[in-house]
């Protein structure tokens, strides 16, 4: 006979005995499709300037109400509800000067 813990009622700890089957493999899921940055990532293009099979970065925002909106680019990802934008390496670097518009 198997003993488990149960919490109901806000938590309390109640034991009983529990007679029955207990699942003895871990049920486990796995994402079938991998997510939209992957995927970008993979394609090897550009977000910005369309080039293609280039070194590609990930610009990154910590949070999309950060963005103002001022700028070209944080419109697009404002527009995209993204917090990335897959970029090469040299846009990548024009909108850290603040020269990518």
């Amino acid at each position: 006979m198997r003993t488990a813990l149960f919490y109901n009622e806000s938590f309390r700890i109640q034991t009983e005995v529990v007679t029955g089957e207990f699942d003895t493999i871990a049920k486990s899921y796995f994402r079938t499709s991998p997510c939209s940055l992957i995927q970008r990532l993979k394609a090897r293009k550009c977000k910005w300037c369309e080039t293609e099979n280039v070194d590609l970065e990930v610009h990154h925002v910590r949070r999309l109400k950060d963005l103002k909106g001022k700028a070209l680019w944080e419109r697009a990802m404002i527009g995209r509800r993204r917090k990335t934008m897959v970029l090469c390496t040299a846009c990548h670097d024009l909108l850290h000067a603040g020269k990518l518009y």
